[in-house]
């Protein structure tokens, strides 16, 4: 079996390999799918972020179903299953950009009851929405316009996440803890 060796010019980091130079002459004015380095390493860090939720919303979710608390277990499972989503699209986007997926997952931390877990959720979301906005912001200067339609879809979803968990937080506080606990079982 022969050695594959890219030619000069030719990009081979993530599917598929394209000889840039060969498509430019053929085709000056479509899009090589390289980008500003800076834009990989903004949606490198949505992915270690988007990893940070995934962790925390499952620890939650299993700590609401360990104490009895299904209906809370499930709305969790529910916003976990998104966060699987957005890192799928971001890694996916991440290699038609042509850089490489690091997959460092930023720390993430478990709440030892459900106000304090519901808390850290929030704390989490709002950040997401900051970062998130920062990210859209940096593809719509750099003229990435696939990159901010994808960015603005997971932050509608995460602003979403965000409106839900605020509306807990204002349940468990007007209602009392015992109260919006017995109300989630």
């Amino acid at each position: 079996m022969r050695e594959f060796r890219p030619r000069a010019g030719q990009i081979t980091r993530g599917p598929p390999t394209v000889d840039c130079a060969r498509l430019r002459s053929a085709y000056p004015d479509y899009p090589t799918f390289m980008t500003d380095s800076r834009l990989i390493e903004a949606l490198n860090a949505r992915l270690g972020e988007e990893l940070q939720a995934q962790a925390e919303y499952r620890a939650h979710a299993e700590l609401a179903r360990f104490w009895g608390y299904a209906k809370f277990a499930e709305r969790l499972e529910g916003v976990l299953k998104e966060e699987y989503e957005h890192a799928s699209e971001l890694l996916n986007r991440i290699y038609l950009l042509g850089g490489r997926p690091e997959l460092v997952q930023a720390p993430a931390q478990a709440g030892g009851d459900l106000p304090e877990a519901l808390s850290l959720d929030h704390e989490l979301e709002v950040k997401a929405v900051a970062a998130y906005t920062l990210t859209v912001r940096l593809a719509e200067e750099l003229g990435e316009v696939g990159t901010g339609n994808l960015l603005r879809h997971i932050l509608s979803e995460e602003e979403k996440h965000l409106v839900v968990l605020a509306g807990e937080l204002t349940e468990l506080e007007q209602m009392g803890e015992e109260n919006w606990l017995a109300a989630q079982v």
